[in-house]
């Protein structure tokens, strides 16, 4: 009984570190709108993320825009080459590839497609 049972525990402590989800941190509200003027952003990330993961994931978007890991900070800035919808849109695909699902704003948490939709569009 007792194998049963802390094979149910680690199961379901197991399964529950998959299901968590990994999430970036955006501007406040406020100050998207003049980010996205400037085509210049800055997110945090989370602390797990390395120097080397936003490096190799960035060369794949280097006609879209430029990234600088600001690693002190935990953050990242995304600086525009083009700045149109179109081009924001693959900041998208950006956070997908670094295992980024969310992005808080102030406190609401929302899908990074949601996030495009809202305020980068």
């Amino acid at each position: 009984m007792k194998i049963v049972f802390s094979l149910l525990l680690f199961l379901v402590f197991g399964l529950s570190a998959f299901g968590q989800t990994t999430r970036a941190t955006s501007p406040k509200k406020e100050t998207i709108g003049a980010a996205v003027q400037a085509g210049d952003f800055v997110f945090g990330i989370p602390a797990d993320i390395t120097s080397k993961q936003v490096k190799e994931s960035a060369e794949y978007y280097t006609l879209y825009f430029t990234v600088e890991h600001l690693q002190a900070t935990k953050q990242v800035r995304i600086t525009m080459k083009e700045n149109t919808a179109k081009a924001r849109h693959i900041i998208v695909r950006f956070f997908v590839s670094l295992g980024i699902r969310e992005i808080m704003v102030n406190d609401a948490v929302l899908s990074v497609e949601d996030y495009y939709d809202q305020f980068l569009k």
